[in-house]
Order: C-alpha cells, then structure tokens, then sequence
C-alpha cells in the first residue's frame, strides 16, 4: 500500500504544470523541444454563452468567447493543489482504521502469508489459518490469548498499536465471548482483514486516479493559458494602431514602408486618391520637402530625412540617371507608397485568417476543459457537447502549435 501514491508523487514531479502564463516566446521554445506543442487584456471579452453567426456561406462559425490565459492559469494551479492534496490523503485510507492497518500490515508480510493477498477460499482457507494460529499461539494450546495477539502485532509483523485497539479487536472477534479465539473465530477474523485491506486498496485507487485526472486537467490548462497567452499576442500585432509611428513597447522600430503602409492600408487610400491629393496643380513632380510635409499632414507621418530618401530611391528605382535629391514623379511616389499599403493589407489578413483558426482549436481545446467541470462555473461556461474524439483533439492541438509559431514569426516580421 502506498505505492500508487508514490507513482502520482512521481509524475507529478516530472511534469508539474507551470501556474504563470509563459511568453510566446517560451511557447515557441516548447513547440521547438516538444515538435508538437492571456492576458486580462485580451479582445476576448464576454458575450454571453456559446454563441454561432453565419458567415455569408450557409456555414455557422462558432464565436463563443475564449477565456484569458490568467484564468486557465490559475485554474491550472487550483486544479494541481487540489491533485496533490487527494493524493497525499489517499495513502490514509489504508491507515483509517484497525481492521484496515492490520490487514494492510498482514499483506506486507508476503513472504510469510502470501496467501493472505487472496479473496479466494482457499486463501481463507482452514489449513492457511491453522499455520497463522501456530505462529501466534505461544504456549501452544491451540487458542489465542489477547497477550498473544498483542505480541504478534507489535513483535511479529511490527505494527504500532495500543492496548485498546488490539482488545476491541479481539473481543469483536470472540464471538462466543469464552475469552480466547480459535480455529473458527480466526478464519472469521482473516476475511474481515482481507476485505479491510482490500476496501482501503481500492479507495486509494480510486483517489489517486481522482489525482491522477486533476493533475492531467491541470497540465491540459496550462497548455490552453500558454496557448492564449501567444493567440494575445498575435492579437495586439493584429490591432496595431494604423498610425506609422512606432507603437510603445516595440522592441524595434518597424521598417518606415511598413509603418507607411499600415497607413496607407488603415484608410484604404488608393494611387490616384494620392495623386489628386499631393499635386492639386497637376504638375507632375514633388521635391523631397514636398514629400515630407503632405505624409505628415495626411498621413500623421513624421519621417526623417534618411526614411524620405530611402522612399526617394525606391520611387526612382530604375529610372536612368535620376539622384534621390531629383523632383520626384507624383504617380510613382503614389504607386510606391499604395504597393506598401497593399502589403500591409495582405498581411494584416493572412494574420487575420491565422488568429480565426487558432481561436477556433483554442475553442475546442477549452471546451474539453469545461466538460471536465461540469458542477463548476469557468468563466463564460458554455453549453454544448465538446469534441470528444481524442485524436482529432491532438492532431489539432498540433496544428495550433505550428499556427502559433509560423504566426507568430509573421508578425515579428
């Protein structure tokens, strides 16, 4: 007894769920070591329970609200407590009572009475008991005597015990009251201690595989939080201000065509909405000042000298002869900067199109979660049937895996 506590103490050393949401950034780590595997501030917000919309196509998409990486983090930790204190008391069960410490004790000592082990017949049988009576009966009468039984359990199979338990034993098996137990009475005693023993193995079992389930759920929480906490952070690259300046918290300023065509993307701006704007007069050209002063007053744009002559030479990429000090062509200035508005466009919907896909497996993977809670409120707690066909879950989870890695990458980009 004991061992299968041992066993979830084991596993759950090795693989103890983490209570903080990790960064993306350790997410990729994992799915890098692994090859296959939120933030309050999430645009996951609440919008009541389970909820679908159609799409434009006949199809129903599934737009029930996610919850945030804190809590499935900190339903992880609760979850993984909850395991440990199941487990550190299931060990007890053998320990609850008299009948079920000594029958544990008798089934300790294999070598001796391997019989005991067994619910049979034959290993309740008169000729096993007939050799335990031998061991315990001392002055050889054939009957036991209390002082014979408190020698056997505290000399003989070592068993810490007082005198008032091992008397309200005894009695409780002498059942013809003469003050001795025999042959009879004993056999009695020994399927009360198997079944003592037995009842205590099998509700140890049944609390760890109670831990054993908690700690999986935990683990299966934690990796939903991380998975949250990366979907959160394609979120916030996927709501980027349409401003071209940097964004506070960049790590590095993004590429000024970028920031433009982000602009240029946000308010749909078209080559000939530019040109009617930037030369009213129909001259043609532009200086590079003339440049500057119209990107920071339509565009909200303050670039450098050094940006304006990096978007100056890729106006006049190809053009023979030209210098970037030269005036420059208001159409080609136009079609430059609605090429980068067209880019930011692509991308801003190829990330789109991932988080979509990611939210929809991160959906199924919390839903699984909810069918395990079933008498508890999590979050935005939905009704429904969740997905319970393990291998589409895993092949899934992989697929989000991989999506949070190309995505996040993309967005890095």
């Amino acid at each position: 007894m004991g061992e299968l506590v041992r066993s979830f103490s084991k596993r759950t050393k090795k693989s103890a769920p983490k209570t903080q949401v990790t960064s993306s950034s350790s997410v990729l780590d994992e799915v890098e070591k692994t090859s296959g595997g939120g933030s309050g501030g999430s645009k996951s917000k609440a919008r009541g329970k389970n909820s679908s919309r159609s799409n434009g196509k006949n199809e129903e998409v599934d737009d029930t609200p996610l919850e945030s990486g804190p809590l499935l983090a900190a339903l992880a930790k609760a979850k993984q407590e909850e395991a440990q204190s199941i487990a550190a008391q299931a060990e007890t069960y053998s320990l609850s009572t008299f009948d079920r410490r000594l029958g544990n004790a008798l089934l300790k000592e294999r070598s001796k009475w391997s019989w005991f082990s067994s619910r049979s017949k034959e290993g309740g049988g008169k000729a096993n008991v007939a050799n335990l009576l031998r061991e315990m009966d001392d002055n050889g009468d054939g009957v036991i005597q209390k002082i014979e039984l408190k020698k056997f359990v505290r000399n003989k199979i070592k068993l810490a015990a007082d005198n008032q338990e091992i008397d309200a034993f005894f009695d409780s098996i002498d059942t013809d009251r003469g003050g001795t137990i025999d042959l009879n009475e004993l056999i009695g005693a020994v399927q009360r201690l198997q079944e003592a023993a037995q009842d205590a193995k099998d509700e140890e079992a049944e609390r760890v595989q109670a831990a054993d389930d908690l700690q999986a759920l935990s683990e299966q929480c934690t990796l939903a939080a991380e998975h949250m906490a990366a979907i959160e952070e394609l979120e916030m690259a996927s709501s980027r201000p349409a401003t071209p300046q940097p964004t506070e918290g960049e790590e590095q300023q993004a590429p000024f065509g970028e920031r433009l065509g982000r602009a240029i993307a946000t308010r749909k701006l078209k080559a000939n909405e530019l040109v009617a704007k930037w030369d009213p007069k129909e001259s043609g050209t532009m200086t590079a000042a003339d440049l500057t002063k119209r990107l920071t007053q339509l565009l909200g744009v303050s670039p450098s000298s050094a940006e304006i002559e990096e978007l100056a030479s890729e106006v006049l990429k190809g053009v023979p002869g030209s210098r970037t000090d030269d005036p420059l062509p208001v159409k080609r200035v136009a079609k430059v900067c609605t090429d980068y508005g067209q880019k930011a466009k692509e991308k801003a919907d190829e990330l789109k199109a991932k988080l979509n896909k990611l939210r929809a497996v991160a959906r199924k993977e919390q839903r699984a979660i909810r069918m395990q809670l079933p008498n508890q409120t999590f979050g935005h707690a939905s009704e429904g049937a969740a997905d319970t066909d393990g291998s589409a879950e895993a092949a899934e989870v992989a697929e989000l895996q991989l999506m949070i890695s190309s995505g996040l990458q993309s967005a890095r980009r």
